[in-house]
């Protein structure tokens, strides 16, 4: 069996997303970038999800670049064969890119609506006051925002004109992507599904990125932190926020797939 999860702001918290911790919750750091202290894990979260490595298959699914994705420490440790980077464009297996993947996601890629009329149609509602930067990711695009500042009924518009022509736009904080349907999350972890022989039993996330695959399994989780509003019958929310709900992600998560028997070891 496979637990899927979206790593930041799901399971995986920087300092400013964390939100109150108790005063019992032991922390570790378990990314830095140039010296400087940016994820963190409750121990209690670290070793739920051992343990459900151990038993089941764990599959970390992000939004990150593969190189941001391997900043994680802890990650490295577990060692589980398979992640998901790129919003689902890259298939890490064993560390390396899954060659067949990426093959697939070229062709998809080159009948999507082009990320060079995205950005043009963007440049006639954004503007320096609340757009600060842009990241572009090879296949998607990223904008560092002031959230304040954001022309609300604009953004509708222009949220609705990517819609229709299959991308979606997702903000989570101060960054705002702007993604191709045709690369998804979901459509990854079918693959890795067939590969396996084994079932995405559950998952987890925090955003509208991530809802490509929490729709699709018996069991989906988000933090009640979250902005996702859905009344999906297999999608559950957690009763607390912040690093706090990755503990009550995994400990639900941890029980389901121990009574689904019959239990496989990796």
């Amino acid at each position: 069996m496979i637990f899927a999860s979206d790593l930041d702001r799901t399971l995986i918290y920087s300092k400013r997303s964390m939100g109150t911790v108790d005063s019992d919750s032991a922390l570790r750091l378990i990314e830095t970038k140039n010296g400087q202290e940016i994820s963190y894990m409750t121990e209690k979260a670290i070793s739920l999800l051992e343990e459900i490595n151990a038993l089941h298959t764990f599959i970390p699914v992000t939004t990150r670049t593969e190189a941001e994705y391997n900043r994680i420490i802890l990650f490295k440790r577990l060692q589980q064969r398979f992640a998901i980077t790129n919003n689902g464009a890259k298939i890490l297996d064993m560390g390396l890119p899954d060659s067949d993947w990426s093959k697939i996601i070229a062709s998809r890629l080159a009948s999507c609506f082009d990320k060079v009329e995205v950005q043009y149609y963007f440049s006639k509602i954004s503007h320096a006051s609340w757009v600060e930067r842009m990241i572009e990711v090879d296949e998607f695009l990223v904008f560092q925002i002031i959230p304040e500042a954001v022309p609300v009924d604009e953004l509708a518009n222009f949220v609705l004109f990517l819609k229709k022509n299959d991308w979606t736009v997702s903000q989570q904080g101060r960054k705002l992507y702007m993604v191709p349907d045709c690369i998804n999350k979901w459509d990854g972890l079918a693959y890795i599904e067939q590969q396996l022989g084994k079932k995405v039993i559950c998952a987890a996330g925090d955003s509208e990125l991530d809802m490509a695959m929490l729709k699709r399994v018996s069991h989906g989780f988000i933090p009640v932190h979250s902005a996702i509003q859905t009344v999906l019958a297999n999608i559950n929310y957690t009763e607390v926020s912040g690093i706090a709900a990755a503990e009550e992600i995994l400990q639900k998560v941890s029980a389901i797939m121990n009574q689904t028997l019959p239990v496989t070891t990796k």
